[in-house]
C-alpha cells in the first residue's frame, strides 16, 4: 500500500523532501493479527485518518512541517485508538526524475487503452 516502525523509518533531511516524494505504508501483519485487526479494517481506518489529516491541513493552512510525524497518526478501529507506527512500516522517499518519467509513460499507455 503506497500512500509512506520507528526504527525502520528512513530519516530524510528537509532538503531531500523538496519536490515530490512517495510515502509507502506497509501493514505489519503480525501487529494487525496481535491486535485482532483485519487488513480491511486497517485500510479503512488509514484512509479515514489520512483524509482527516489532509482536511485539517487545508482548512487551517497548516504546512507539513508543523504536523506530527506520520507514525504518530492515530487510527481508530472499533472505537480503539492505535498509533500508525505500531501497525505499519512507513518509508518516505523522494521521487526521482526517472520515476516521474515512468509514471508519465504509464499514464499515456492507460489513456491509449481507454480510447
Amino acid at each position: 500500500m503506497n500512500v509512506e516502525n520507528d526504527s525502520e523509518f528512513e530519516e530524510l533531511e528537509d532538503d531531500d523532501l523538496e519536490g515530490e516524494f512517495e510515502i509507502s505504508i506497509e501493514p505489519r501483519d503480525e501487529a494487525l493479527e496481535a491486535a485482532g485487526i483485519s487488513a480491511d479494517e486497517f485500510e479503512t481506518a488509514l484512509m479515514e485518518a489520512l483524509e482527516q489529516r489532509e482536511e485539517f491541513a487545508v482548512s487551517t493552512g497548516t504546512d507539513d512541517d508543523s504536523f506530527p510525524e506520520l507514525e504518530e497518526t492515530q487510527l481508530t478501529i472499533r472505537g480503539k485508538a492505535f498509533r500508525l507506527g505500531d501497525l505499519a512500516m512507513i518509508e518516505v522517499s523522494p521521487v526521482s526524475d526517472d520515476d516521474e518519467e515512468f509514471d508519465d509513460d504509464e499514464e499515456e499507455e492507460e489513456d491509449e487503452e481507454a480510447r
